[in-house]
């Protein structure tokens, strides 16, 4: 498991390796507010660890943007 900080966020990206290895992994990721135990997304996707992570980025952009339209 990896849990990345994102400095600029008050969320915290987590990945886990589901099997595979390479570009055919399968990773899930999760993006938990602080302070909550249960994450606010998630999703799987297949690939390298930073391929994992970009999206995992990108879902936390998007929810933050939908957030700061509220």
């Amino acid at each position: 498991m990896t849990n990345i900080a994102e400095t600029e966020s008050k969320h915290t990206i987590t990945l886990r390796s589901r099997g595979g290895s390479g570009r055919g992994a399968m990773w899930q990721w999760e993006i938990h507010a602080a302070g909550k135990s249960l994450p606010v997304q998630k999703g799987v996707v297949a690939g390298t660890e930073k391929h994992a992570h970009d999206t995992a980025k990108a879902a936390l952009a998007a929810l933050e943007r939908r957030a700061a339209a509220k």
